[in-house]
């Protein structure tokens, strides 16, 4: 069961001609049983405070209920293109381009093209999920110093302006994607290999999401990240110079922001594997 606020419930009265919206509301077993346990509770009804009840609620009520069946909406949890474990969906809107490639072993994420309304958002490279460690890469918006990107000299990150992809395809899954001065180009398989061409000497720069119990090992040819029974190595095939800072500014609980970078003379492959 999820909480299904008033402001959102109407999403009831369309499950019966867009079935799959049945994932993101209650069932009507589970509302059933709730409502049977608050009428049983002798505890006073604690107030209701904003945004649990609003004047919608007599607007809505003329239209009943249509939530779905506990078997309809797990069939439609189901369906939901996050638990295949091999897909790649590109969603352009306006001139962007939002890319999503799921595999067995990686989930990865790119936002690519014309940055529309605000300068705050970073390009390129977003996200990297493993099905067991969860997240380890999350690139962030209004930050040079914690994005996923190509630095060039004065810290200025490749993901800071728009940037064009060409999308390959292909398996392993390949991309393309520049700026005036950075060309990087990723497969993702078995394993990620992205590989940076910049204009001059640059430092590939990772936001790694750690956990306060991973166990973190840096060398000159790369970095191994622990969790639990999954290792991950972030490998450049070379001996450089890398650190690891953590980010002051950033923080989530039971875990921290750590940035890796790498100085390069231009050219830099870096592969990610388990």
């Amino acid at each position: 069961m999820r909480p299904d606020p008033e402001r959102t419930a109407l999403n009831n009265q369309f499950v019966a001609s867009v079935p799959d919206l049945a994932a993101f509301v209650s069932s009507r077993e589970d509302l059933a049983a709730a409502r049977a346990a608050w009428a049983a509770d002798p505890a006073p009804a604690p107030t209701l405070t904003k945004p649990d009840t609003s004047p919608r609620i007599l607007a809505h009520a003329i239209y009943g209920e249509r939530y779905p069946t506990r078997a309809s909406r797990t069939a439609a949890v189901a369906r939901l293109p996050y638990q295949r474990a091999h897909f790649t969906e590109v969603r352009s809107d306006q001139g962007q381009d939002f890319l999503f490639v799921r595999r067995p072993k990686f989930y990865l994420g790119g936002y690519f093209g014309t940055r529309r309304a605000t300068r705050l958002a970073r390009t390129g490279l977003t996200f990297l999920w493993h099905p067991v460690a969860g997240t380890v890469v999350q690139s962030m918006n209004n930050n040079d110093h914690a994005c996923w990107a190509t630095v060039l000299p004065g810290q200025r990150p490749d993901s800071d302006g728009a940037q064009q992809v060409e999308l390959l395809g292909g398996e392993p899954y390949r991309f393309r994607y520049r700026s005036a001065e950075v060309v990087t180009e990723v497969t993702v398989g078995d394993r990620i290999v992205r590989t940076v061409h910049a204009s001059g000497p640059a430092t590939e720069q990772i936001p790694l999401v750690v956990k306060d119990s991973d166990d973190v090992a840096l060398d000159a040819r790369g970095l191994t990240l622990t969790r639990g029974r999954v290792r991950l190595r972030f490998d450049w095939g070379q001996p450089l110079v890398p650190a690891l800072r953590t980010a002051s500014s950033i923080s989530y609980p039971g875990r921290r922001m750590r940035i890796l970078t790498v100085p390069h003379d231009g050219d830099l492959t870096v592969t990610v594997s388990t």
